[in-house]
């Protein structure tokens, strides 16, 4: 086998190199290269450093947010469709988790996992796997989605207190712009977040802002 070229990007310095070490242990023509966390410059060292493999987060906590998440994967398998991309993430919101695999990804890896779960993800694609690798934590996630059962699908209703709250406004705020009451509003609040499997108010701006609601 020819030379294998990963690059790792991770704003955590540890588990950059947890990973690294995970890999570099797997073969020794296995080579690591370190790209930045940032969107906009994890963009250009692809374009300067041709690798076969990118692991890298989904979001980061970088202030200039405008290329992270969905819109990082986006972007990076538009621009490079040979590249095997394999996705690093804390999240455990289903319907994000979901968004994430309507991209063509290498695979999805829970940063909740142990860190066999890289080399397995690793193995599997040097095998020429056709199938996304996903990781034991994420699998388990989709599963307990599945067996709940419920209904993914938000009114237009709920999707517009979704975005408002997003944008700042309150309850009674919305309502008022809606012309409901207070309980409606909060209702259709309770149930968006029940058919997302989310349980803070915080969650749901992620979600939000995921999705490009706002």
């Amino acid at each position: 086998m020819e030379e294998y070229k990963i690059a790792l990007s991770d704003e955590s310095p540890f588990i950059m190199r947890s990973a690294r070490d995970y890999l570099a242990c797997l073969t020794a023509k296995t080579k690591i290269v370190i790209f930045p966390a940032e969107g906009k410059l994890l963009i250009q060292h692809l374009n300067a450093t041709p690798v076969d493999m990118l692991i890298t987060e989904f979001s980061s906590n970088y202030r200039d947010a405008s290329l992270d998440g969905i819109e990082k994967i986006k972007k990076i398998t538009q621009d490079f469709p040979q590249l095997k991309l394999v996705i690093l993430t804390a999240q455990r919101n289903t319907a994000i988790i979901q968004g994430i695999l309507k991209y063509p990804l290498a695979g999805l890896v829970s940063k909740y996992d142990e860190g066999e779960e890289l080399t397995n993800a690793l193995t599997h694609l040097l095998a020429d796997g056709r199938q996304p690798w996903l990781s034991s934590g994420i699998r388990r996630l989709l599963a307990e989605a599945k067996q709940r059962n419920v209904k993914n699908r938000l009114t237009l209703s709920e999707m517009e207190v979704i975005r408002r709250i997003a944008q700042g406004y309150s309850l009674s705020d919305i309502a008022r712009l809606r012309k409901r009451s207070i309980s409606t509003i909060s209702t259709q609040k309770y149930n968006a977040m029940r058919k997302l499997f989310l349980h803070s108010t915080s969650d749901l701006i992620k979600y939000a802002f995921s999705e490009k609601l706002i």
